[in-house]
């Protein structure tokens, strides 16, 4: 669909990214990859647990923060805020944007490949790719400034039980076994999971060969959504305002002044931080 809408580089063999956040750059690429695209030129999931991502990536690639400025949630007050969720709805109103509310519909639109862009996790790319096996079908692409700044990183824990008598045993076994290069790469290869360290984004990747500078670029500057003490009752919080304000059934005032006077008593503490 990229290269039928012309953006294509063919000497790069990439597509031709989103030139900024300027609306009239960033809403022309858009439109014309629309041409392209009938159901529409871009595909997000806006349900109780990527809505974060969806807001707060393109606002980090934007800004270098999703952030309060004072720590309370995320940036609901800033120029970037508003811009993006401006952006969203604009996106909608004018069918650049298609909108969904569970992954289902989301992956339903995305299988009639006739979508020109969707903002998912990596390892669904890795799923995408694994069925078909030409990596051919799927191109990666940022938002502007995100090479630079980053976009939502989120990591994987591994257990060691309470009640084990072997934990020296465990620990080296996440050491030699889990941090291998064999499984990191092999976890990439299968299932899309960014291996844990550098030196693995080289010999041994199968997949997206081409594409390892710019996602460990992008990796490598990435943040993760802080696990908020109170972050279910603030996603309670987000689901009530922002899906309605993707799908345009309130303003973006509604929505930013909502979020923020709803959330002022919650506990924004980092349960994750040292």
């Amino acid at each position: 669909l990229l290269q039928k809408a012309g953006l294509w580089d063919s000497t790069t063999n990439r597509p031709v990214p989103i030139p900024g956040w300027d609306p009239v750059e960033f809403f022309a690429w858009f439109e014309k990859l629309k041409t392209a695209a009938p159901l529409g030129a871009h595909l997000q999931i806006w349900n109780r647990e990527f809505m974060q991502y969806n807001y707060c990536g393109p606002i980090l690639a934007m800004a270098g923060t999703f952030m309060d400025k004072n720590g309370k949630g995320f940036d609901v007050t800033s120029g970037a805020a508003y811009k993006w969720l401006t952006f969203i709805q604009r996106m909608n109103r004018e069918g650049i944007g298609k909108w969904a509310l569970t992954d289902a519909a989301g992956y339903a639109k995305w299988k009639t490949g006739t979508v020109g862009s969707f903002y998912a996790a990596q390892g669904h790319i890795m799923e995408l790719v694994s069925v078909t096996g030409d990596e051919g079908d799927i191109a990666y692409l940022g938002w502007p400034g995100a090479e630079k700044n980053g976009s939502i990183i989120w990591t994987h824990s591994v257990w060691i039980p309470r009640v084990t008598k072997q934990k020296d045993l465990a620990k080296t076994f996440i050491r030699e076994v889990v941090f291998s290069r064999y499984f990191q790469q092999w976890s990439f290869n299968h299932y899309g999971k960014l291996p844990a360290l550098k030196d693995y984004y080289g010999e041994g990747i199968t997949w997206f060969k081409n594409e390892i500078p710019t996602i460990l670029a992008i990796a490598n500057a990435s943040k993760p959504i802080p696990v908020f003490k109170d972050l279910q009752k603030y996603l309670d919080i987000l689901s009530k305002y922002l899906p309605d304000a993707a799908f345009g059934r309130i303003t973006v005032d509604q929505a930013l002044i909502g979020i923020e006077q709803d959330s002022r008593d919650l506990d924004f503490t980092d349960i994750r931080a040292p």
